[in-house]
């Protein structure tokens, strides 16, 4: 009779758990679209001052446990994640430098990004055939990324905008893949709370398309309006484009300062000496140790340039958070999961 009652406790909290779990997910999806609407730029400088650092910390944190302790048949996929992710960044950040020092024709400029672009779908088509190694998948990979590299080729500029608002979907699925190991239950009522997102974004189109754009009064608003798109969307609104950037931004930021937290149990379970890869490795923990303190301190730095110069600030952490971004496509890949048959580890088992 006592353990009757206690399964019956049990489901009941689990039921309250998933509930609040489905209205706080509905709540910040609604909040943050009328705010995003009502007001874009000052929501934008909101959220990024707040966020924006935290939730790489978040992330990085949640990175170093989830990773494998041994990598077996993962070892080429992970040494193609690593070696691509330091090329592209590296690259980029050449990219980036020398085009604004002047050292980069314009002539040139565009050859180039093309061919950073080109190399990405290219790393992305190869990490896809080294995670799922049945043919009918490698299929899959190969025509979309002929798909998406023949687009990218015809208009480059296109591409790294669809970077741009393809980037906090992927939090999103990472956010599914973690109820999928820790909340299954929680996970149906998370993936209905989905379908409110496009229904937010029609409700922009149909809302802002032919509004007035928003009005430039410092390099920080024009900063924020050419990020969201403006330049490759001269003749879209810009109240548009920055309250749906800035919705899908939130959405991002809470997925990983919020959810992901919430849905692995507890922030201390993300301890980086107890990570699986780290077991036992006591030169690794130590390394592991100093990037987590070097990036605590990292966001330190970015609240303080944050209110010092703001503008400046947020210029240069979405030049480096480009990183991230990379980083979030091999790690979304390696959660996804991929039967034992095809001699690939399942995420299940890690």
């Amino acid at each position: 009779m006592t353990s009757a009652f206690q399964l019956l406790e049990n489901r009941r909290t689990i039921d309250v758990q998933c509930l609040s779990f489905g209205l706080s997910t509905l709540a910040l999806i609604v909040l943050s679209a009328f705010v995003a609407a009502a007001a874009p730029i000052q929501f934008s400088i909101g959220i990024v001052f707040l966020f924006a650092a935290p939730h790489n910390w978040m992330e990085l944190r949640y990175c170093l446990s989830r990773l494998p302790s041994k990598l077996g048949p993962l070892k080429p996929f992970f040494a193609t994640s690593f070696i691509g992710l330091a090329l592209l960044f590296g690259s980029y950040i050449a990219l980036v430098v020398c085009a604004r020092t002047g050292m980069l024709d314009a002539n040139f400029a565009v050859p180039l990004l093309m061919t950073w672009n080109v190399s990405l779908i290219a790393w992305c088509m190869w990490l896809a055939v080294l995670r799922w190694r049945t043919s009918k998948a490698r299929l899959v990979a190969v025509l979309l990324a002929a798909v998406v590299l023949a687009a990218s080729v015809s208009s480059p500029r296109w591409f790294s905008l669809v970077l741009v608002y393809a980037h906090p979907f992927i939090g999103l699925c990472v956010l599914d893949r973690e109820l999928v190991r820790t909340r299954r239950s929680w996970l149906a009522i998370y993936r209905k709370c989905l379908l409110v997102i496009p229904v937010v974004v029609l409700g922009f189109l149909l809302s802002f398309s032919g509004s007035e754009s928003l009005p430039c009064n410092n390099l920080l608003e024009k900063q924020i309006i050419r990020h969201a798109g403006s330049s490759v969307l001269p003749d879209v609104s810009s109240h548009l484009l920055v309250s749906l950037h800035t919705f899908l931004e939130m959405l991002h930021y809470g997925v990983w300062c919020v959810a992901i937290p919430v849905a692995t149990r507890a922030i201390s379970k993300w301890n980086v000496e107890t990570a699986p890869a780290l077991a036992s490795k006591p030169t690794l923990q130590k390394v592991a140790a100093l990037v987590m303190l070097l990036s605590t301190l990292a966001v330190v730095s970015f609240w303080t340039g944050f209110v010092v110069d703001f503008q400046a600030t947020r210029d240069f952490y979405f030049t480096i958070a480009m990183v991230h971004v990379l980083g979030e496509i091999p790690f979304l890949m390696w959660l996804c999961p991929a039967s034992s048959r095809t001699g690939v580890v399942s995420t299940s088992a890690l």
